[in-house]
């Protein structure tokens, strides 16, 4: 089980907020944007080099990654919504997206 950083309505309230989540990868069913925080979670915690599940008070996660995790979970919604085709370089979920993994290999570069 993947410990996520994230919840399903965090995910569905940043996606839907430009136009009442119609139009939007807000309206994907809740597996799907589970998936999306899944996978968003899981290569914070490979970045990490760890995963935080607040087991001890050592294991809770870092508050960035809640907001990596919903930038990273926007962007992979965004591709299912849209059937794997490509957002344009412009487009503000990509662009979060490239900073949230521009933030990543920072760290695990120790340049953060």
């Amino acid at each position: 089980m993947t410990t996520l950083y994230a919840s399903v309505s965090d995910l569905r309230l940043i996606m839907g907020s430009t136009d009442s989540g119609t139009g939007t990868a807000s309206q994907l069913t809740d597996p799907q944007l589970t998936l999306a925080l899944q996978a968003a979670s899981n290569r914070i915690s490979v970045f990490a080099g760890n995963v935080y599940d607040s087991s001890s008070p050592q294991a809770v996660p870092p508050d960035i990654f809640h907001d990596l995790a919903l930038d990273l979970a926007a962007f992979f919604a965004a591709t299912t919504y849209m059937k794997n085709k490509a957002l344009p370089a412009d487009h503000p979920v990509r662009q979060r997206y490239v900073d949230a993994t521009n933030i990543l290999n920072a760290v695990r570069d120790g340049k953060l």
